[in-house]
């Protein structure tokens, strides 16, 4: 059996990294021995299994012992244990110590020194999530190619963390959507997109700065929430979001952004906004949510 997803867990992980240092070669094979497995197909666990592992993905899920131990595995007693698959933190803001130094932020002045090379504070805060069984992180917005940065050293080995999948966010100036703002919006720009071509170039500007997935926020206009939309599944790029604002003169209505969907949305409440137009109908809250199915949207609910 083979598995294209990340599912090590805690056990494996923590044994694994207590045996050997992080600057050492990671053994090509794990073997988890006499483990119980929670699957996440059936509502019943498989007992006495035993894993291996081969360079990060499952080959085998056996009854029966595997071959004896080679040079270069590391072999696991999963007795009285069990084996879950890798859990995932689907909306988090992950930002690095660089970041919030940059930013000028005066509560982490006095650690300024563990910025470079170890990143201490950095691995302090990641490992928590592996602590917790966490081993992907989506991360939706801040610290710009600081995260970018963190996301390398993990992938290197560097520092230890959960795999980071981060987002681009991509937003307009808020004046430009919300009415009672009673300002003048800037001139659109990559930065704050007001329209299709800036749009566009914010999403290629992603691309070319290696970004995972696009996050598009709430105060975009009809035009460039459209233009963002397709330059990014384009791109084969995944997009997760707040719903568009609704009500201003270039604003999506209500239905648009199931017709032209993010992938994900972000948040439950924005369901709600869209809901609270209508007073929380009944009727129409069904209508939301036939929309939602219809558009094949995941919803995030944080």
């Amino acid at each position: 059996m083979r598995s294209q997803f990340a599912l090590l867990c805690y056990l494996a992980l923590s044994v694994a990294l207590q045996s050997t240092p992080i600057s050492a070669a990671a053994p090509a094979e794990l073997v988890i021995n006499d483990v119980t497995v929670i699957p996440m197909d059936k509502e019943s666990v498989d007992e006495h299994q035993f894993v291996t592992i081969h360079d990060g993905v499952i080959v085998g899920i056996a009854t029966q012992p595997a071959s004896p131990a080679g040079s270069n595995r590391l072999v696991i007693d999963g007795r009285g244990k069990f084996l879950i698959p890798g859990l995932v933190d689907a909306h988090a803001h992950v930002i690095p110590l660089s970041a919030r130094v940059k930013a000028g932020d005066s509560r982490y002045s006095r650690l300024t020194s563990e910025v470079q090379p170890s990143h201490p504070y950095d691995s302090r805060m990641l490992f928590p999530y592996l602590r917790e069984g966490v081993t992907t992180v989506f991360h939706l917005g801040g610290g710009g190619s600081d995260v970018l940065e963190l996301r390398d050293l993990i992938q290197k080995g560097v520092i230890l963390g959960p795999r980071l999948v981060v987002a681009k966010f991509i937003d307009g100036p808020p004046e430009a959507v919300v009415t009672y703002l009673h300002k003048t919006p800037p001139p659109s720009s990559v930065e704050h997109p007001e329209t299709a071509r800036d749009g566009r170039a914010a999403v290629e500007l992603a691309i070319a700065d290696h970004y995972d997935l696009i996050k598009s926020y709430q105060h975009l206009n009809q035009e460039t929430y459209d233009a963002i939309e397709d330059a990014a599944h384009t791109a084969h790029l995944i997009t997760v979001g707040h719903l568009p604002e609704l009500g201003c003169s270039n604003c999506v209505s209500p239905e648009h952004p199931f017709l032209v969907p993010m992938n994900d949305i972000a948040h439950v409440e924005e369901l709600g906004r869209y809901a609270i137009q209508h007073d929380l109908d009944p009727s129409d809250l069904s209508v939301l949510t036939d929309r939602v199915l219809r558009a094949h949207s995941m919803l995030t609910p944080t």
